[in-house]
């Protein structure tokens, strides 16, 4: 058991830790901008959306598709994804 364990069992609860985000905006080239929130955790990396990925998905999925994207994080393989299948939600008229 670790000593933080300890603590909470005494009824001690850890402060939630709080990170703030930046909005990043990705132009798909085809008249769609997308709208990402990066996180600003120390060890989080930046992300980048692009056109040569929604094609990658777009080789193994098909308008109307569904799929889930399992370990999410930050949803930088989901909106590529959502493109793809051309779920409504994601997209942004320029």
């Amino acid at each position: 058991m670790k000593l933080k364990n300890l603590v909470q069992l005494a009824g001690f609860r850890e402060r939630t830790k709080r990170y703030p985000y930046e909005i990043n905006d990705f132009d798909l080239g085809n008249g769609t901008l997308v709208h990402y929130a990066q996180w600003l955790h120390p060890n989080e990396s930046k992300k980048s959306i692009d056109i040569e990925t929604v094609d990658a998905y777009r080789e193994i999925l098909k308008e109307g598709d569904f799929c889930i994207d399992i370990g999410a994080h930050t949803g930088d393989s989901t909106i590529p994804m959502a493109e793809a299948v051309k779920n409504e939600w994601v997209r942004t008229r320029a």
